[in-house]
């Protein structure tokens, strides 16, 4: 509900790919860099590519990123400079001796645009191009991930628990400050025994255009432990200039060490950076916390190297067509480097569950034979670098 983040009305309007005809392609960036060989290099490709067709709205397969197409840079090319290398590219076997690729190559030879149809029959591309074919179909068949309004997507997409998820578990569920009767922010991380001041749309409007007034109200006082607690009642809410910063639903501010001017503690800032809460990111008890070891911190967002997954139900009985089998659908990606436990509380018996989705095959019937990911009681465990779809018989 916010419109400073929020880039569509319906999810009709979103449209979602990996490449574009500006810039690299998936396997270009990937090349570019990630640290390993052309097999880990696919599996992260399958991720990529699992995570755009289970994603709400339009989806774009830019040609040839379902076999790895590639865009080295010509001897002679006019555009030299666009093209770019570092020191994690490996040379591939079609490709002796070249290192760099173009990321803008509309007035660059066949060289470099060519597809390279050869690349079907080795791997590790052809098992990424039949891994899209079956992911396409996937797509097709179950209508939960082709939602056709905002409506349909609210009742239907639930975040899990622990993932990095727009709401914290434990959520009040706000949709904006209209809804939020009082609100206590907690900082951490900030300096011991000091007593400084929150700046920005905390001030009501009309007054120091700012926001930063001498005259500043909101102190701010941390204890030994660097922790801080600042209350606003309900009266205080409504005063929020929720637009004094930017155009935003989200409430924006910013701690300084003295009132009027711009000192903040050290490293908790880029130079124009400030802290900004979203009314998804409070909590039942009506609170919130501001890392201020996180430069820029986001209330609620996970600490960088954390919420390295991402979970969600999905409804599949809100749209009349489509395969039926499945009431219910879970979409795990895990993007980190260990196999993530997801905890599923729809899930009572592991027995009504289908695997629809791992790292290597994807089928609306279930995947057959042994699979990766592991269905149990109340949690499915998904490995490292890849995606997971389940489903749930009716």
């Amino acid at each position: 509900d916010d419109p400073y983040d929020r880039f569509a009305r319906e999810p009709g309007e979103t449209l979602n790919y990996l490449s574009i005809h500006d810039g690299f392609t998936l396997w270009d960036k990937l090349n570019l860099t990630y640290r390993g060989d052309a097999r880990a290099r696919a599996r992260l490709a399958r991720l990529a590519m699992a995570m755009l067709f289970t994603s709400q709205g339009r989806v774009i397969l830019h040609g040839g990123d379902e076999m790895g197409r590639t865009k080295p840079l010509a001897e002679h090319d006019p555009s030299r400079e666009r093209a770019h290398t570092s020191g994690l590219v490996n040379e591939e076997e079609d490709l002796p001796g070249v290192s760099y690729f173009h990321e803008n190559t509309y007035a660059s030879p066949d060289y470099t645009n060519m597809v390279r149809w050869s690349r079907l029959e080795r791997e590790p591309f052809r098992p990424l191009a039949a891994y899209t074919r079956e992911l396409i179909g996937l797509r097709g068949a179950l209508s939960a991930f082709r939602l056709t309004s905002a409506e349909q997507v609210r009742r239907g997409l639930r975040f899990l628990a622990g993932s990095d998820a727009p709401s914290p578990a434990g959520g009040a569920g706000y949709r904006s400050f209209d809804e939020v009767p009082e609100l206590t922010i907690e900082l951490i991380h900030g300096p011991a025994n000091a007593t400084c001041f929150l700046a920005g749309e905390v001030i009501p409007a009309g007054g120091d255009p700012n926001k930063n007034p001498p005259n500043n109200p909101f102190a701010v006082r941390f204890d030994e432990h660097g922790i801080a607690r600042v209350h606003f009642d309900k009266s205080q809410v409504a005063r929020f200039d929720l637009k004094g910063w930017a155009d935003s639903r989200n409430l924006n501010i910013k701690l300084v060490l003295e009132p009027g001017k711009w000192a903040t503690p050290p490293n908790a800032y880029t130079h124009t950076g400030n802290n900004t809460v979203k009314p998804a990111a409070i909590r039942s008890d009506k609170s919130v916390t501001i890392d201020l070891a996180i430069q820029d911190h986001v209330a609620g967002a996970p600490a960088p190297g954390e919420g390295a997954f991402v979970a969600f139900e999905l409804d599949n009985t809100l749209r009349a067509d489509g395969d039926r089998r499945y009431d219910r659908l879970v979409v795990v990606y895990n993007a980190g480097k260990r196999s993530v436990g997801v905890s599923v509380g729809s899930i009572d018996d592991p027995a009504g569950w289908r695997v629809l989705l791992d790292s290597e095959r994807a089928a609306v019937e279930g995947i057959t034979g042994l699979s990766e990911v592991w269905i149990s009681r109340g949690s499915l465990l998904v490995p490292p670098q890849s995606a997971a779809v389940v489903g749930r018989l009716r």
